[in-house]
């Protein structure tokens, strides 16, 4: 009879530990109420890590690891993907160009002079002298750009350079230009353009001086028909050097070449000024 009532005891004081009020402070289990499967108030800044039940019912999990939440509670939220890349504090973001027909555009193909541009930035002196003063014996200059596909729906807008023939209105002589896509801003007006390996001629007369690279950057105006702030920048080959040029050749005007194209030695010369319209249709 001893055993048996000591066995009741037992029984009784087992079922006691599962009361709330013997719990430790500040923690809830499932079927309490509404509350997550199980969290915590907050507790003394020195209390301990407190661990839910081995055998609670966590979703996704066997059995629940410790977790120390510091007083808060989390309810389940979908934040969404981790995006690939945070922009750090500080930094500008540009907004993209609104591609599509121009609707400042008058034409669908702007031919551009470039009389106005002339050879200067980072352009060693002796070849920007030369250039210049060669250039300026033509009438319509060296240089022809050509937009095409202004108006073209779906956007097709290209950008066509090389050497003009100097007719009214300018074509490209043979053997013909270099062509790349290129952005143009619906709201900005900005024209950007670079290649990384693009081949075309610059015709002096008798002399032929190889592109193998060319960027063109600036500003269209409110009717497509000039481009201010203009900078066209274009990369010789070291294989140009023994080129005649303005009674001297293209690398002793040069001097040591000052970049690369394709991993190959290079000259790179930047032209700047405005293009004004020449033609279109």
């Amino acid at each position: 009879m001893r055993a048996h009532n000591l066995g009741i005891v037992s029984l009784l004081v087992c079922l006691g530990c599962s009361n709330k009020e013997s719990r430790p402070a500040g923690v809830t289990y499932a079927g309490d109420s509404a509350a997550p499967i199980w969290e915590t108030s907050a507790p003394p800044e020195d209390s301990a890590t407190v661990v839910p039940p081995v055998d609670a019912d966590v979703p996704g999990d066997s059995a629940a690891a410790p977790v120390d939440t510091g007083g808060v509670t989390f309810p389940d939220a979908d934040f969404g993907p981790v995006p690939d890349a945070v922009v750090g504090e500080g930094a500008v973001v540009e907004p993209p160009p609104s591609y599509g027909p121009l609707t400042f555009c008058t034409r669908d193909i702007d031919k551009l002079s470039t009389k106005a541009l002339l050879a200067g930035g980072t352009t060693p002196k002796a070849f920007a002298d030369a250039w210049n003063a060669e250039a300026g014996k033509l009438a319509a200059g060296v240089l022809l750009l050509e937009l095409r596909g202004l108006k073209s729906d779906p956007p097709n807008h290209t950008l066509a350079i090389g050497t003009t023939n100097g007719a009214t209105p300018p074509a490209f002589l043979a053997p013909g230009p270099a062509t790349t896509s290129v952005s143009i801003d619906d709201k900005t007006r900005l024209v950007s353009a670079s290649t990384e390996s693009s081949s075309f001629q610059v015709v002096f007369g008798s002399t032929a001086i190889t592109v193998g690279r060319f960027s063109v950057r600036g500003s269209l105006d409110g009717k497509c028909e000039a481009m201010a702030d203009v900078k066209v920048t274009l990369w010789i080959p070291q294989t140009a050097k023994d080129v005649a040029f303005a009674g001297s050749t293209v690398g002793a005007l040069l001097g040591p070449p000052n970049d690369v194209i394709l991993a190959e030695d290079a000259w790179r010369i930047e032209l700047v000024g405005a293009a004004a319209h020449a033609g279109g249709s």
